[in-house]
């Protein structure tokens, strides 16, 4: 016995396990860090011409006119048609908030103090915040959370996301509206199966009301609805004139209720609302068949019954249904005949039909996270829609496209698993109202500006002489990204090895390197192309290169000196191309590019030192981290990408940010003026 027992090993009582910190905690501390690399200094300098002036004027002329609907310009019958309301909404709720631009304001006010920037900023910065914090949330609780710290490193300190974040224009709420819907979208594929659970409850008097996620986000997605839908009953009261011909019911009645109904939609019998026109002429059909309808049970309620028995007698009728299955019978005879197998009995195929109908027409109870996450999906992408037109829409719907095509998610699809007609019905009710009521006072000349020249035009023909090929958008990635355009090679190598593995990891970098293609793809293919327009990508990019450095942290994989040297190369030429023209960083977004940088006397600017000083260091990490001492070259690469993100921010943009605005010229015009008496806004 002892000879047996020598061999053995000896046993070692486990450590103690030291529990993770709260997940809520730590999402916390990334929105706190997130504003306070953000938020320092957006007074410093004044708002960049030509957008924050320009989409500023608007918002403070809601606040002039007492309208949050019409978008207006201050030139009489012009009008502004070219963007949705929500950077104005934002940035007319940013000055009532900092107590300035009541009924418009007064004769310098504006210029007054540094309350104008914060108002026209702060609300943009929380877009961004926002957007950080709910990729962050995906990836720590998809992956892990050291991936999760180095996406928000190098997202939130990319020159070109962090600096654009402090600007008041739509391209921000756009991008955070899209990292929400694709990490909500996320975590639908990879965590959805989970049966709601209840989050706590709530005494009314002597009842206690039990509320879990279904109520935060329907509460949170709905009250958004809701709050547009009390104000367009009241403003159409308020303001009556329309600008389209003909008799048309007050908007002040029908507007708020078909929001309603589309919002009563969500749930299963709601659905039939929507549907009423179709059922109602179901029934007639019905009644015409002879169709059985059960009588009402013994204490049954007569909404049950009526939901129950007889609408959905009248569904088995209803037209839609009819539709559908027609389509279907005309798809497969079409099939089968190209094939030169054509159906001998189309009875058949009719009644093979039913089941499918079924399946489009039905709509079943929200019993799991992965539908809430959908409806949150699909929220967001109403509010971007809102934020900067279709763009959002089109990178999000390219990836779920992708993603079931390339994974072969085609019966998921069939059986509803992506929330589909519930996800359509929140989405256009998030973003169509604004649309319907801005038609009603602009009239034909809304859609001919919004719709044609400034969504189709731009799209399909090009406008605003801006050309470019497909490898336009190459250069402002490389300058808005620097360092981290450096790993780029390197990241999408890995990606291209690891996405299509059988891990949740690998299935999540697969799914990010969607995003990034269908980001780049589409913004390359859109005819009218400005430097901004490619943000979206950024923090797709951003997220490969964290991946990168995540297999870097963990051994799995090692910056080869190959991939070095041609990191340090892309890092010194990119510091040349900025020595020598910094205006290439605010030019990412401020439209006018023959602007020429402030070199002559007295207003010389030259920040070739610091962009020197930041690649070198940039360099030398890159260096560092081929080596053996790879993890002091991840810290390495760390502080110098936050040392150029807190420059660009702290240092840069007050210098370039007084020359490429009006605010000085315009504050010292009120301070010297010798004339009074009239109202000068």
């Amino acid at each position: 016995m002892p000879s047996e027992l020598a061999g053995l090993e000896p046993i070692v009582p486990p450590r103690p396990h030291r529990p993770h910190r709260p997940l809520g905690f730590e999402l916390a501390l990334v929105v706190v860090i997130s504003l306070a690399v953000l938020v320092p200094g957006i007074w410093s300098y004044t708002l960049v011409d030509p957008w924050e002036t320009h989409y500023g004027e608007v918002g403070r002329m809601m606040l002039q006119n007492h309208d949050w609907v019409h978008t207006e310009w201050p030139q009489d019958g012009e009008g502004f048609r070219s963007k949705p309301v929500l950077s104005f909404w934002l940035m007319a709720g940013g000055m009532r908030t900092v107590g300035i631009a009541a009924d418009g304001g007064y004769s310098g006010e504006m210029v007054h103090d540094a309350r104008t920037m914060i108002a026209i900023r702060l609300p943009f910065v929380a877009c961004a915040v926002c957007g950080l914090a709910l990729m962050w949330w995906m990836l720590a609780r998809l992956v892990n959370r050291r991936l999760a710290w180095l996406a928000l490193l190098v997202v939130g300190s990319c020159p070109f996301f962090c600096l654009v974040a402090r600007q008041g224009i739509p391209d921000m709420p756009l991008v955070a509206c899209v990292m929400g819907a694709l990490a909500l979208f996320t975590m639908a594929v990879e965590d959805g199966d989970r049966p709601i659970r209840v989050l706590g409850h709530l005494r009314i008097g002597r009842r206690t009301i039990a509320w879990d996620a279904r109520h935060v986000v329907l509460g949170l997605a709905g009250g958004f609805v809701v709050i547009q839908a009390l104000y367009y009953a009241q403003y159409f009261v308020v303001s009556p004139q329309l600008a389209v011909r003909g008799r048309l019911p007050s908007p002040a009645l029908w507007l708020p209720l078909m929001m309603f109904a589309m919002l009563a939609g969500l749930h299963r019998r709601g659905w039939l609302i929507v549907r009423f026109p179709m059922l109602l002429l179901g029934g007639i059909i019905a009644a015409i068949a002879n169709e059985p309808i059960p009588r009402r049970r013994p204490g049954q309620p007569i909404i049950a019954h009526v939901f129950d028995h007889v609408l959905a007698a009248w569904d088995r009728h209803a037209p839609d249904r009819y539709v559908i299955r027609g389509v279907v019978v005309l798809a497969v005879w079409l099939g089968r005949s190209v094939l030169g197998d054509a159906p001998n009995r189309i009875g058949d195929a009719w009644r093979v039909t039913l089941p499918i109908a079924d399946r489009a027409l039905a709509m079943a109870p929200i019993t799991t996270m992965r539908q809430l996450y959908l409806l949150g999906c699909y929220a967001l992408l109403g509010v971007s829609v809102l934020a900067k037109g279709p763009p959002g829409l089109a990178v999000v719907g390219a990836v779920g496209v992708f993603h079931i095509v390339l994974l072969h998610r085609w019966r998921a699809f069939y059986d509803g698993a992506f929330e589909l007609k519930r996800g359509l019905l929140l989405m256009i009710v998030t973003f169509l109202p604004w649309h319907l009521a801005m038609y009603l006072k602009d009239g034909l000349r809304f859609v001919d500006e919004y719709l044609f020249t400034h969504i189709l035009n731009r799209a399909a023909i090009g406008v605003d002489n801006s050309p470019g090929t497909f490898e336009y958008y190459t250069s402002q990635i490389g300058h808005g990204m620097w360092l981290w355009a450096a790993l780029l090679p390197a990241a999408i190598g890995s990606a291209l090895v690891r996405a299509r593995g059988d891990t949740r990891e690998d299935r999540v970098r697969f799914m990010v390197a969607l995003w990034a293609i269908g980001s780049v793809a589409f913004f390359s293919l859109v005819q009218t192309k400005f430097h901004h327009y490619i943000l979206p990508a950024i923090p797709a990019l951003g997220i490969l290169v964290a991946f990168f450095l995540d297999d870097l942290a963990a051994r799995r994989d090692r910056l080869h000196p190959l991939y070095a040297a041609l990191g340090i190369a892309i890092v010194l030429l990119i510091c040349r191309d900025l020595m020598h023209e910094p205006e290439r960083w605010i030019e990412m977004f401020v439209f006018r590019y023959d602007r020429p940088w402030p070199s002559g006397d007295p207003w010389a600017i030259d920040p070739s030192d610091g962009f020197l000083a930041l690649g070198l260091c940039a360099a030398l990490a890159l260096a560092l981290a081929a080596t053996r001492w790879r993890r002091l070259g991840l810290t390495a690469l760390g502080l110098a990408g936050l040392a150029i993100c807190v420059w660009s921010l702290q240092v840069y943009m007050p210098l370039a940010g007084t020359h490429w605005g009006m605010g000085d010229a315009i504050t010292t015009y009120y301070e010297q003026r010798t004339i009074y008496g009239q109202k000068r806004v």
